[in-house]
């Protein structure tokens, strides 16, 4: 007999010293909604926790706390893992107060026998916060889920996963992992979604694409929407992509208000993508250009044609262009400003082809600008094109000027280049003692190497 007593009074002390009868305490408020109370505890200095559950889940509550004024009262939270005192008041639906959490040593217990390890007092509190009952896990358990671990429990309570949600779901053919069950409850794809959509036509939806429609607001209403204005075979890889680009059903009748409509969806997207809203098309019809199909925006705004754009060419001088020509000018970067600083330096009221060819030769406001630093100002557009189509640059230039030669015309530069003679040239004569040479002297030298 002793010897029993011994050994029962030893299994004792190991179950207190595996879970001692620890408690938590800490302070909640709360905010009274329709039927429903928002709960927020803080413990331990760095824990927090908020969510709003049913008043039916709390014992000893009460009703009308929203009328009630300083009405002092205590009551509970009782959960498989453990049971949450609260004691405090409440005032026309605001509480606050204490509470004392203590942990269940039989829960404690169960979750150790199913192998799930035992929880400590901090453990505990969060099964109970997240109500992971036994029941649940069992449930669990008995469609398969074996192999998940007490934090996976939890996290799948934490975004409030049911046995009968996974079986709801069962039902509708989708047996899922557990990590893409917590994926279906974090994005809301619930069992009355699958139905809805089903409904529209899209029975066989795998479970990713599922997924993808709820992450971009492919919803019902919204499929419903679109199918009622002539998109009747939309796949679900294209309700996707329509949702990413923002083509939603207002956009689809604001285009069709302003003679846009029958769009296919690839026009659709394609103007959503490149920025072609009703506004931009309301300005540019504005603007006097009013003979204009889909492609035509969409064509530029890819190339950059704002509708400031269009508007800063009309105060440059240039009115009455069309399309075409705004998209040309603008994908050779020919800008109001470039035009307007050509103006500056004398050179007004350039041709667009003008304008067009001092670009496509990179006769830049900086290379006018440097050439007459050095001596060459006031050249013809003719001039500065010829420089340039012979790679004339400044530094060219000045080089030239370091060995001796300057104030060579824009003759002498075009010939120096053409027969490919650098200052570095001259400079290799010039230790060999060959100083003082004419160009024509230069270029038979450079002739006869």
């Amino acid at each position: 007999m002793g010897l029993r007593m011994f050994l029962f009074s030893l299994l004792a002390l190991s179950r207190i010293s595996y879970y001692p009868e620890e408690t938590i305490s800490g302070d909640w408020e709360a905010r009274v909604r329709t039927g429903k109370l928002q709960m927020e505890l803080e413990f331990d200095d760095h824990h927090s926790w908020m969510q709003t559950m049913s008043q039916n889940s709390f014992q000893g509550l009460g009703s009308d706390l929203r009328s009630k004024r300083n009405h002092q009262l205590r009551f509970s939270l009782i959960r498989d893992a453990g049971t949450m005192a609260f004691e405090g008041s409440f005032d026309r639906g605001r509480g606050w107060g204490t509470f004392v959490f203590s942990p269940s040593v039989d829960f404690a217990d169960a979750l150790e026998a199913r192998d799930l390890g035992r929880p400590d007092t901090e453990d505990a509190i969060n099964l109970a916060i997240h109500d992971v009952s036994l029941a649940f896990i069992d449930g669990m358990r008995e469609m398969g889920y074996t192999d998940i671990s007490r934090e996976r429990f939890t996290e799948m309570r934490i975004h409030g996963l049911t046995t009968d949600y996974v079986k709801q779901l069962r039902s509708l053919g989708y047996e899922l992992s557990a990590s893409r069950l917590v994926e279906f409850r974090i994005h809301g794809v619930t069992p009355a979604y699958i139905t809805e959509m089903r409904d529209l036509g899209f029975a066989k939806l795998s479970s990713q694409r599922l997924i993808e429609f709820r992450i971009h607001g492919v919803t019902p209403a919204y499929v419903d929407d679109m199918k009622k204005l002539g998109f009747e075979e939309l796949t679900g890889e294209r309700l996707v992509e329509l949702r990413i680009h923002g083509v939603k059903p207002e956009f689809v009748e604001k285009m069709a208000d302003l003679g846009l409509s029958g769009l296919s969806s690839d026009r659709l997207l394609e103007l959503s993508i490149h920025g072609v809203t009703p506004s931009f098309i309301k300005g540019i019809r504005d603007l006097g250009l009013t003979d204009l199909n889909a492609e035509d925006f969409t064509n530029m705004r890819i190339h950059g044609v704002s509708l400031r754009y269009i508007e800063d060419m009309y105060k440059a001088g240039f009115k009455d262009l069309s399309a075409d020509q705004l998209m040309e000018l603008r994908a050779h970067g020919v800008k109001p400003g470039f035009i307007n600083d050509l103006a500056e330096m004398g050179y007004a009221n350039l041709s667009l082809e003008k304008l067009l060819e001092l670009r496509n030769h990179g006769v830049k406001v900086n290379y006018i600008q440097d050439l007459a630093s050095e001596g060459y100002a006031n050249l013809s557009i003719e001039t500065l094109l010829r420089l340039r189509n012979h790679g004339i640059k400044v530094s060219h230039i000045r080089d030239f000027a370091n060995v001796g030669y300057d104030n060579l015309t824009v003759e002498d530069l075009v010939r120096l280049r053409s027969y490919g003679i650098k200052a570095s040239f001259i400079e290799d004569l010039a230790n060999k003692g060959i100083e003082g040479l004419t160009i024509d002297q230069l270029i038979e030298k450079r002739n006869n190497r």
